[in-house]
């Protein structure tokens, strides 16, 4: 990412933004050489703000009141730079429509790693109809007992190991047959096992595991027909 001095981008931001809008890229901008913030196509924002809005965590980073903001607009030929209150964010406006904002580096990382999340788990229509169609084919699995865990390596040895792309474990888990409440309540292993241990059952042949790994989701399970 090309960097740029916040003075710069003052004295000129004209020419940066016509270069934002027309190329699509992002540019680096510090202030005294020291990182300050993100300048990006308002596009690219909107993308980032769709998707980390589906995430709950931790609180947005906001910028304190810093830098000294101009009193009003801004014009550079087609151009118009609307400060925001904090001295931090801008945003950047040609004929009425936005095309350009300028976000903390600490914003734009929090979004960048709450929208990731969220693509995660992020099917469009043509790829949930296809995991329906794959679903539709499935047998049902084991009698619906599931319980969270934290890696597919650290389990149990199943006969089954499925690997998945585009749904939450937990919707995958759901899909598979597993009972709602066991996700809901946060079912472990070792409570399947007290389970067993005290009633005499053996569910623990009949459980359904699930999890994530990176950009995966997993379901574990045995197949004893």
């Amino acid at each position: 990412m090309n960097s740029v001095e916040l003075s710069d981008v003052m004295a000129d931001f004209a020419g940066l933004i016509g270069r934002v809008e027309e190329t699509g890229e992002r540019l680096s901008v510090t202030d005294g050489g020291e990182p300050a913030g993100v300048l990006l196509p308002a596009a690219d924002l909107a993308e980032l703000e769709h998707f980390a809005q589906r995430v709950h965590g931790g609180p947005r980073p906001r910028p304190t009141a810093g830098r000294e903001r101009p009193a009003g607009p801004e014009r550079q030929g087609p151009y118009v730079l609307y400060a925001h209150a904090d001295g931090v964010r801008m945003t950047f406006v040609r004929d009425r429509v936005t095309v350009a904002e300028l976000r903390s580096v600490a914003e734009l990382d929090w979004l960048e790693d709450k929208a990731r999340t969220a693509r995660q788990g992020y099917m469009d229509p043509k790829q949930a109809a296809a995991f329906e169609e794959f679903l539709a084919r499935q047998p049902p699995v084991g009698d619906g007992i599931a319980w969270i865990a934290e890696s597919w390596r650290g389990q149990e040895p199943f006969t089954v190991l499925e690997f998945l792309k585009g749904p939450t474990p937990e919707e995958a888990a759901l899909a598979y047959g597993a009972d709602p409440r066991d996700i809901a309540d946060g079912l472990r292993l070792h409570q399947v096992r007290d389970k067993d241990e005290r009633e005499g059952t053996d569910d623990l042949l009949d459980v359904l595991a699930f999890g994530a790994a990176g950009e995966w989701t997993w379901l574990g399970y045995h197949d004893v027909v």
